[in-house]
């Protein structure tokens, strides 16, 4: 476990859809978690 690594598991089967809503609340997700820890 890295500090500065994003691991995906997703299942075998995704849709578009489900890729597309990911990568749209990916951003957020991310600048939530940094603000979390202090950065």
């Amino acid at each position: 476990v890295a500090p500065d690594v994003l691991r995906l598991a997703p299942s075998l089967v995704v849709t578009d859809a489900q890729v597309d809503a990911f990568l749209t609340a990916l951003p957020a997700a991310l600048d939530a978690a940094l603000q979390g820890a202090g950065r």
